[in-house]
């Protein structure tokens, strides 16, 4: 494996020779630049976070790349960003040599770099930074943190890294989100004799999600008059990175990145989170998080139909499962509580989990 510059020196011969590489001659150099990324943790994402703020457009508060910037520390925690292969498929001179290229023979240079036509729609898998992330996961040898909640279908996420991960052969202990990839795949292996591949994949990416956006409950970002993006680290992804903890400093604007909103499962989300119960009590708090946000839906059904009890008993139950107890005072019980107790809830389900709460 060669790194980018020695790579963007082959191209830079080649053009001073008048000997310019074709596109199968750039795919097949970018194939041999490095994409290791260690034992770090590797971060992939897509989409937005936070509150939606064009309608229209679905675009969302902040950038899951910017997120994923601030969150990277280059040596534990890592992205494509610190790769070679980033660098080389960024490089000014790849990006002419592959557009004269495209131009010479005939091809969309949008295609072979993005696998998207001219209006952004994806129309293949094949493009370079496809390829680029499929060997970027296959060969990655630590543990995936997903910051995808909202990553759109059609995504190089959702059509090629989360379908490698679901297929890669996997090094011992690795996690994704915090569950064994290996329990990932096995579900995803089952769900795909029952229902075939495509419904499978569906269901995956969907809870990868939810589970995506369960990693950011309680993580706070703001940003400063110059535009600074600022994050809590002092939060259950930040602890789950080794990071240092760094609160948002004083006098800045703080916004929660998982909205409400998101917390609160629509029907397919709540059947979702009951057939994949034990997969999701495997992930700690994530498993939580997104049991609490059943369980809130659940109890809200009951007292919006007169049962108060049947809604008291649903939160009772839940709460004694949290990890280390709802009354213990962990982060879990923050979490939750800060959930159930935040607006948009119904008030009597709020009051009633505090109570639950204060009884233990």
């Amino acid at each position: 494996m060669m790194d980018a510059q020695t790579a963007i020196n082959e191209i830079i011969a080649r053009k001073a020779a008048n000997n310019p590489m074709t596109v199968d001659e750039l795919k097949a150099l970018a194939n041999s630049v490095d994409v290791s990324t260690g034992n770090s943790i590797l971060l992939l994402y897509s989409g937005g976070v936070g509150e939606v703020t064009d309608t229209i457009t679905g675009y969302r508060k902040f950038s899951s790349g910017k997120l994923t910037e601030f969150l990277s520390n280059g040596s534990t925690v890592k992205t494509i960003a610190d790769t070679q292969i980033s660098k080389f498929l960024e490089s000014d001179d790849f990006i002419q040599a592959l557009g004269n290229a495209a131009n010479s023979e005939g091809i969309s240079y949008n295609s072979l770099y993005l696998g998207i036509d001219e209006n952004g729609t994806r129309i293949n898998n094949t493009s370079f930074w496809d390829e680029a992330s499929a060997r970027l996961v296959n060969q990655h040898t630590g543990d995936f943190r997903l910051i995808m909640p909202h990553a759109p279908d059609g995504s190089v996420a959702v059509e090629t890294e989360i379908p490698t991960l679901l297929h890669k052969t996997i090094q011992p202990g690795q996690k994704v989100n915090g569950i064994d990839l290996q329990d990932w795949q096995n579900r995803y292996n089952a769900e795909k004799l029952l229902s075939g591949e495509n419904a499978a994949k569906a269901e995956l990416v969907s809870l990868i999600r939810a589970t995506s956006n369960a990693d950011l409950a309680d993580m706070s970002v703001g940003r400063d008059a110059t535009g600074k993006l600022y994050l809590d680290t002092n939060s259950y992804l930040g602890r789950a990175l080794g990071l240092p903890a760094k609160e948002i400093p004083a006098g800045i604007e703080v916004t929660r990145l998982a909205s409400l909103s998101d917390m609160h499962p629509t029907d397919a989300d709540m059947a979702r989170y009951v057939k994949y119960g034990d997969l999701l009590n495997k992930a700690g708090l994530i498993g939580d998080v997104l049991g609490t946000a059943l369980a809130i839906a659940q109890a809200q059904h009951a007292y919006n139909n007169g049962n108060t009890n049947e809604a008291g008993a649903i939160l009772t139950a839940h709460a004694g499962g949290l990890v280390g107890g709802f009354a213990a005072g962990t982060a879990s019980a923050a979490l939750v509580a800060g959930l159930l107790l935040a607006p948009g809830v119904n008030v009597g389900v709020g009051a009633g989990m505090a109570i639950t709460g204060a009884a233990g």
